[in-house]
């Protein structure tokens, strides 16, 4: 009674703003200091797809690193609101903007819905739908300064992304 009525944690995460769970999602990245050397926090405009930057090393791109993405919607992530994360993070590598990840996380404050947990299982489909929704979800999204057509080189690319 003193402490005040006991709130589960699963719950409280759900009343936290963008900025809170980001906030939350770097202080557990950096509870796993024995795995990183390094966690580095992008944020606003302008971040290429990447929030939340976790280093083995302190030789940052030249080394193995993890991105961790930061959802907080209203309902479970759905494919549809991740085409353009990963559409970024295979074009601003095939630019060479940065290298790929070793692996790449999505912090959802409500979880993942059931197809986009599916799609993430199985990365061929994964492949062929973020190919199917690249015209609508990232070829004008991308960047706002040009669009970006999968064809050419960059298409290329993809297909041989390790998803």
């Amino acid at each position: 009674v003193s402490s005040g009525m006991a709130y589960p944690v699963a719950d409280l995460i759900q009343t936290f703003s963008p900025q809170v769970w980001e906030d939350f999602t770097e202080e557990w990245a950096y509870s796993q200091q024995k795995k990183y050397a390094e966690i580095v926090r992008y944020a606003g405009a302008g971040d290429m797809g990447l929030d939340i930057l976790c280093f083995y090393t302190k030789d940052y791109f030249k080394g193995p690193w993890d991105n961790i993405q930061c959802k907080r919607y209203a309902c479970e992530l759905k494919p549809a609101q991740v085409w353009v994360e990963l559409g970024k993070i295979i074009y601003y590598s095939f630019t060479g903007e940065y290298p790929p990840p070793k692996t790449y996380y999505f912090a959802a404050s409500k979880g993942l819905g059931l197809k986009l947990k599916k799609l993430l299982t199985h990365p061929d489909k994964l492949k062929a739908e973020l190919i199917a929704n690249w015209d609508k979800y990232c070829k004008k999204k991308i960047t706002d300064t040009k669009e970006i057509p999968l064809e050419g080189a960059l298409i290329d690319y993809l297909n041989k992304f390790d998803f």
